[in-house]
This record gives structure tokens, C-alpha cells and sequence, in this order.
């Protein structure tokens, strides 16, 4: 995927957030690996995920999290509380991963 792609992707994907965000009170941001939420989603990956289906926690990252978009769910106290991954897969088309939602 194209630099240009993947920016235009980007846009779309914050159109749609800011629109459901204006729904509710929680706010959802897109994330870097190296945003301190990255370990949050992370978290609530493996224990919404993989965690009731026996996995460990080194089975929650996949080989393309750095190529993938990371958008989060946080609650009013920057709780991450919900997180999918989109993963380009062409340049018109992706993948939704690892769609989790907090249980509270």
C-alpha cells in the first residue's frame, strides 16, 4: 500500500471515529507501537481474546502490528476500553483484527 493510500485510509478511518465519537463519551484515537496505549491494547487483546481460550500473552501479537492500524477506545480516564486493528491487505482493500471490547 502506497504512502498516499495508506494516508487516505487514515482519513477515512478518523472521519468515521470522529463521527462515533460524537455519539458518546469515550474518545477513540489512532496509535503507535510506541504510544504507552500500545500495552493497554495489548492487554485487553490477550485477556478479552486470547486469554479465555487458554493462549498466552505471546500469542496476542501478530507479525504485522507494526504495518497495521491500531485505533483505541478510551474511557474519560484514558482507560483503553476497546481496540481493532486494521490491516492494508492492497491498496483498495484490508483487514479488521483483533476486535476487542472492555466487559465493563
Amino acid at each position: 500500500m502506497s504512502m498516499r493510500q495508506r494516508r487516505e485510509v487514515r482519513a477515512l478511518l478518523r472521519a468515521m471515529s470522529r463521527d462515533a465519537a460524537s455519539m458518546r463519551k469515550e474518545r477513540l484515537r489512532f496509535i503507535d507501537l510506541d504510544d504507552a496505549a500500545y500495552a493497554d491494547e495489548l492487554e485487553l487483546r490477550y485477556r478479552v481474546l486470547r486469554e479465555p481460550l487458554g493462549m498466552t500473552r505471546d500469542e496476542v501479537v501478530f507479525p504485522f502490528e507494526g504495518e497495521s492500524l491500531h485505533l483505541v477506545a478510551e474511557d474519560d480516564d484514558g482507560r483503553v476500553i476497546g481496540c481493532v486493528l486494521f490491516h492494508p491487505e492492497s491498496a483498495t482493500a484490508g483487514r479488521l483484527f483483533q476486535m476487542a471490547v472492555h466487559a465493563d
